[in-house]
């Protein structure tokens, strides 16, 4: 039950961030599609490699049966994440992409699901026991969050994509 609570937790906030990143970029296009989609899966994924951590090994809520290498979670499971956001992300780009947004306070409100993510990765490099995981939670979360944020707050009107009328 809490896999896809938590994974619909994060989808949204994942694909937000791979927006701010991409702010400037067509996003509408195959090519912007397939990218947006793919930072958006780095960035699940990266949630998802400080999380099954404390809730497999360290938190004792689930275990893997063959576990791995990295806090008894295998790698096939990280691929696996990537690979299905991935997927999910590249359908949910197509249909979205005829869905027009509106510019006016477009920026505070996208800067919303971006600060969720965010926050999180606070969460887990300050309230985390374990030094490794908070340096991989810096990595994994902040940086994404980090350039979001920037890429958001610093990326002037003017520069941003605009939407396509049909």
């Amino acid at each position: 039950m809490l896999i896809p609570l938590g994974w619909f937790m994060m989808i949204y906030p994942s694909w937000m961030v791979a927006r701010a990143i991409l702010q400037g970029l067509n996003t509408r296009s195959a090519l912007g599609i397939v990218l947006q989609a793919a930072i958006a899966a780095a960035t699940m994924t990266g949630w998802d490699v400080v999380t099954d951590p404390a809730m497999s090994t360290l938190g004792r809520n689930w275990i893997w049966e063959n576990g791995g290498a990295f806090y008894g979670v295998p790698r096939h499971n990280y691929l696996g994440w990537l690979l299905t956001t991935f997927l999910v992300y590249v359908i949910a780009g197509y249909v979205w992409k005829p869905i027009e947004r509106s510019y006016g306070n477009d920026r505070w409100f996208s800067l919303l699901p971006v600060l969720v993510y965010a926050l999180f990765a606070v969460r887990y490099v300050a309230f985390n026991y374990y030094v490794a995981l908070q340096m991989v939670a810096i990595f994994t979360m902040g940086l994404p969050a980090l350039l979001a944020l920037m890429r958001t707050l610093l990326v002037p009107e003017s520069k941003r994509e605009r939407p396509v009328r049909s």
